[in-house]
């Protein structure tokens, strides 16, 4: 099992011993009184999550883009030099461009 197939390794430990885990079932009083079930997934729900992880793909990274927009548009504000309309208006119009060309 490799460290980059952590959940699909974890998720095919689970359905080779779905016989015995289906058996399993725990039942936990939290703190506050309220109760958390833990059961064995179904078959159909350890195959829907093989479908999703199949589907999923990576962020390529912290996206800066946007919060950096904000941060030169509000340095206006702050200097003086334009209004809280006008920097919302003009930081706005630079995000919705940036995420239309995206």
């Amino acid at each position: 099992m490799g460290d980059s197939n952590l959940w699909q390794d974890a998720l095919e430990l689970a359905w080779i011993s779905e016989d015995k885990l289906l058996a399993y079932a725990s039942v936990v009083m939290q703190e506050d009184g309220s109760y958390i079930e833990f059961r064995a997934a179904a078959p159909e729900e350890v195959e829907l999550v093989y479908t999703l992880l199949e589907c999923a793909s990576p962020e390529k990274g912290t996206e800066q883009t946007v919060p950096e927009i904000i941060g030169e548009e509000a340095a206006w504000l702050f200097e003086g030099s334009k209004s809280a309309e006008e920097v919302a208006e003009v930081t706005q119009n630079r995000v919705q461009l940036y995420l239309d060309e995206r």
